[in-house]
């Protein structure tokens, strides 16, 4: 059955993946494909602008975790990415708030005080 026409077979024989003639129809992996790209992108922007990041991280997770039920490709690793991405953004808030923010109120307030006094 190596070298058959579509002709000579039966129309009783039913096709399986990985039979020479099978043919399957293109799945759809829009939601996979999103949630993969949106969870990409959110650890970038999770780096540098926080909020960025954690807008990108929830439609990752959402587009992510209803392509996962419709088994599409690609949907796990967006929701993992997402994941990442999400807890990224939390985390470098929180280190934005504690470190970085009384820091710089001490820069403007020495460029104030530098303002004030008369030279």
């Amino acid at each position: 059955m190596d070298h058959l026409d579509r002709s000579e077979m039966s129309e009783e024989h039913t096709y399986h993946p990985g039979d020479p003639y099978y043919e399957s129809s293109p799945q759809n992996n829009t939601l996979g494909v999103i949630s993969l790209v949106c969870g990409i992108l959110g650890i970038i922007f999770s780096i540098c602008c926080n909020f960025l990041g954690l807008i990108l991280a929830l439609p990752a997770l959402i587009c992510g975790i209803i392509g996962y039920q419709k088994q599409q490709q690609y949907a796990l690793a967006g929701i993992i990415l997402g994941a990442i991405a999400l807890v990224l953004s939390i985390v470098f808030m929180i280190i934005g708030v504690l470190y970085i923010e009384p820091f710089m109120d001490e820069i403007m307030d020495e460029i104030f005080q530098d303002f004030e006094q008369p030279s």
